[in-house]
């Protein structure tokens, strides 16, 4: 592990079980952040990601939800402040581009 410079730090990462997601937790971890390892469909390769940040000494949990689904999204902060009691970073990697302003997409959005 690199540098611990986010050592004390929680970060949520959504879409994170593969491509630029799981490149994304990989580094926080080194980083020394905490890691949530957010996956919508395929758990595998998620708890993988987790074993490897555990296993390299970091800390990681995964969580499903489709963060398109407000409930689905709470239930993940939800979990990652009972787990760490906090967050300090979210890579909002998951999702689908929608040609509006953050400020005028509806929640459904």
């Amino acid at each position: 592990m690199s540098e611990k410079r986010l050592e004390g730090q929680v970060a949520v990462v959504t879409g994170a079980s593969r491509g630029i997601g799981r490149a994304c937790a990989e580094e926080l971890a080194r980083c020394g952040a905490a890691v949530v390892v957010n996956y919508n469909q395929s758990p595998k390769p998620a708890e993988q990601l987790a074993k490897q940040i555990n296993d390299g000494g970091g800390r990681a949990i995964t969580f499903q939800a489709h963060v398109g689904n407000a409930d689905e999204a709470k239930a993940l902060i939800d979990k990652t402040i009972e787990t760490y009691g906090q967050i300090d970073i979210l890579v909002n990697n998951a999702g689908v581009n929608r040609d509006r302003t953050l400020k005028r997409l509806s929640v459904a959005e």
